[in-house]
């Protein structure tokens, strides 16, 4: 951006860095939240201030402050990785397995599948009705890699050992009545190398 000097749209962005699109719009987005980049809202570009420059890129000879700056990917081991994902030759997305406990009618889990088709989600939920929306919303939107079920999370399929790589919940664990056996289960059913994202409110 430093380089390109004017404000640009997205695509010319990832274009001049030989990056993926989507990644340098989220990318640009953490920029702006930041303060570090500018976005014109009216003509939706995006530029990096001159005075920015200075402390960010070497343009200035060794003097330049940005030496700092440069620190900070250097001893941040995940920075590397997240770079070749970025490239546009780089890992096209993982295949992992995904779990949603307690989905309701599936809109979250759909969006997911939409805007992340790699993986393999699968949604369950103990309202019968709620998971027949959640099927229609798939169906609807002709997503073949999302899958729902009705079932009591605290009795999950015997089969489902070790099965996923990710199991996230919003606004579940709190509500149910032993709480202390959902988590047992979705212990038991995460890989060893496993996230687990709760949330709520």
């Amino acid at each position: 951006m430093a380089k390109i000097g004017r404000p640009c749209h997205v695509k010319d962005i990832a274009e001049a860095a030989g990056m993926k699109e989507r990644y340098v719009k989220e990318w640009l987005g953490a920029m702006v939240t930041g303060s570090i980049v500018e976005f014109d809202t009216s003509e939706e570009t995006y530029v990096l201030p001159p005075h920015r420059i200075e402390v960010l890129c070497r343009q200035r000879g060794h003097g330049s402050t940005a030496v700092v700056s440069e620190a900070v990917p250097a001893i941040c081991e995940v920075y590397s990785d997240i770079l070749k994902c970025m490239e546009i030759d780089g890992p096209k997305g993982l295949s992992t397995l995904v779990c949603e406990i307690g989905c309701s009618s599936g809109t979250g889990l759909c969006r997911l599948a939409t805007d992340y088709p790699n993986p393999r989600y699968y949604g369950i939920d103990i309202s019968q009705s709620a998971i027949k929306t959640a099927t229609s919303r798939a169906d609807a939107a002709n997503l073949s890699n999302v899958t729902f079920s009705c079932a009591d999370a605290t009795r999950l399929q015997d089969d489902w050992e070790a099965k996923f790589d990710v199991v996230y919940c919003m606004d579940v664990v709190h509500d149910v009545p032993r709480p202390d056996i959902l988590l047992e289960e979705i212990h038991r059913i995460l890989k060893k190398r496993w996230i687990f994202h709760h949330g709520g409110y």
